[in-house]
């Protein structure tokens, strides 16, 4: 393991820690935790890849369940994050090989647990909490309306797969898998030694937003001429998933290095600059009769979301478009 880059920025022992565990769950491919030969006992395996969010995998199954209820393929999601389990109560948890488990299922339609996971905490050992670092997992659609006990089964499924890589400390590695999404092992705070000519971050005074979310960037910026924090102001960097067919920005006005993109202004000073980038992620697998109507859910674009002053954004937005792309 290689120390994280600090941008030339002076950082204590508890951010250092936080740097090295996101740079560690960017590596991690939340694909790599189903076992393609256990789902594909319940159905058709007709969709697999990141969904929603940056740090996802969802599996779509064809049962029969899904095909008396409607179109809409049966679905294990996954999600790392830093959020902890929403029911703590002693009766929700329970130890399973030394991993922590948690049963917040609350509806009758959906199964949900928590499973902790240990992550290399920079310290030559793994922290079980993983700095507060847990995988979700929602299973829906796998018996009939109100009955969520076929959820529940696949849901346990992937749960002790979860917990063998946790225990095991082999977590999926995004270079072994079959699904590239862009950005996902890139740090935003990259962006830093990229800013606008004359830019400074004050040292110590940017946040690289530990667990689970690793996938977002918050620091404080001087201007030229400027030499103290007070006149400081603040960029965040942030990458997300939007589905293929909403990222249109044809008819937004506003192109930033020949490319357009989409600039909202938030109040009276901050504006949000949001450019996709790189190729189009389809978790649609071959074989497929799906309809294409319910195919182009599958199909993501990765967008990276600056918020800035409003009087630099384009400077900004430039240089975060030849940092990452777009």
């Amino acid at each position: 393991m290689t120390d994280p880059d600090t941008y030339g920025q002076h950082l204590s022992k508890e951010d250092t820690a936080k740097r090295v565990v996101a740079a560690e769950l960017r590596e991690v491919d939340p694909c790599g935790f189903f076992d393609k030969t256990v789902l594909q006992t319940h159905g058709q395996l007709v969709t697999l890849g990141p969904a929603q969010f940056m740090a996802t995998c969802e599996a779509g199954i064809v049962t029969a369940a899904s095909q008396a209820e409607n179109s809409i393929p049966s679905s294990i999601f996954l999600e790392l994050t830093d959020s902890g389990p929403a029911y703590s109560d002693a009766d929700k948890k329970k130890d399973v090989n030394g991993v922590a488990v948690y049963d917040e299922t609350d509806m009758d339609d959906a199964c949900k647990f928590t499973v902790t996971l240990a992550v290399p905490d920079g310290s030559g050992n793994s922290d079980d909490s993983g700095g507060n670092t847990y995988m979700r997992i929602v299973t829906q659609g796998f018996g009939a309306k109100d009955h969520n006990a076929a959820n529940c089964v696949a849901a346990n499924e992937t749960v002790n797969s979860v917990i063998t890589h946790s225990r095991d400390k082999k977590l999926p590695r995004r270079t072994d898998s079959s699904s590239v999404v862009p950005l996902a092992t890139t740090d935003p705070c990259s962006l830093i030694p990229h800013l606008p000519q004359g830019f400074t971050v004050a040292d110590g005074d940017w946040d690289m937003h530990s667990g689970a979310a690793p996938y977002y960037c918050l620091f404080h910026f001087l201007r030229p001429g400027a030499s103290t924090s007070k006149y400081a102001d603040a960029i965040t960097v942030s990458y997300s998933l939007t589905e293929e067919y909403l990222v249109n920005y044809g008819d937004v006005h506003e192109q930033i290095n020949g490319h357009p993109v989409k600039v909202q202004h938030l109040g009276s000073s901050i504006c949000a600059v949001d450019f996709p980038v790189g190729n189009t992620i389809d978790a649609n697998l071959p074989g497929s009769n799906l309809s294409d109507s319910v195919k182009r859910f599958s199909r993501n674009k990765v967008v990276v979301t600056i918020h800035t002053p409003c009087d630099v954004y384009k400077e900004v937005a430039s240089s975060a478009m030849s940092q990452f792309g777009g």
